[in-house]
């Protein structure tokens, strides 16, 4: 349903119930709303995507987090993702965009690896990630390789220093797959490598790191 459904209040708006299935009304802060029909047993997580679709938001290849509230709740303490469609049928639930939740924000996400370049020399790389909760982020990547014929010396030493924005989504990949809540970076990076004499070298940072990657991190807490 378009942004020209009537609005909350109007008699296109009631919600129905024809046995299991239901239908919701849903709206933004600006006023937006709109109506989605779903299955009692249903849950705001797994509804996200076709919510964001009737409602306009975001694009084909990817969806905004989303936030629920009910409506009429003075509290505005937000619906937990689990919260079924039987549980809310009759509530108008406002949406609210959500592009930095709580588990993201104030974190640390580190990582060491180590893989061998040829039959003579290996190479370990250090990751820092930094999550801050105004929507920015720094990045570090040390890398470095040394000769294993003569001990742990050092051949070669870059480090990569970066910042830019960060915000999460919900992507869909494969047909028929569960949407994935994805982290994505955007911003831009030097490089200072030793050897190049220590010249740096600029390049852009875009990337996707899917939640269920980023918990393999040693996660942290930034000290404030």
């Amino acid at each position: 349903m378009s942004a020209s459904t009537p609005r909350f209040g109007s008699s296109a708006m009631s919600c129905t119930v024809s046995g299991a299935l239901v239908c919701l009304d849903v709206c933004l802060v600006s006023g937006r709303a709109a109506v989605i029909s779903c299955t009692e047993s249903e849950r705001l997580q797994d509804m996200q995507v076709r919510i964001a679709g009737v409602l306009e938001l975001g694009r084909d290849d990817e969806t905004p987090l989303l936030q629920f509230f009910k409506q009429a709740d003075s509290e505005k303490e937000p619906l937990d993702q689990s919260t079924r469609a039987a549980e809310i049928v009759g509530c108008t639930i406002q949406v609210v965009l959500q592009e930095h939740p709580d588990w993201y924000v104030q974190k640390c996400f580190s990582r060491r690896r180590t893989a061998q370049l040829n039959w003579d020399v290996d190479e370990e790389r250090t990751e820092r990630l930094s999550l801050l909760p105004d929507g920015q982020f720094t990045y570090e990547m040390r890398r470095l390789a040394w000769d294993e014929d003569v001990g742990r010396l050092a051949v070669k030493e870059d480090t990569l220093h970066g910042t830019g924005r960060w915000r999460c989504v919900l992507q869909v990949g494969m047909p028929g797959a569960l949407p994935e809540e994805v982290l994505l970076l955007d911003g831009s990076a030097s490089w200072l490598s030793s050897g190049r004499g220590g010249r740096l070298a600029s390049q852009r940072i875009r990337r996707a790191l899917p939640k269920v990657a980023l918990k393999e991190y040693e996660i942290s807490l930034l000290l404030t």
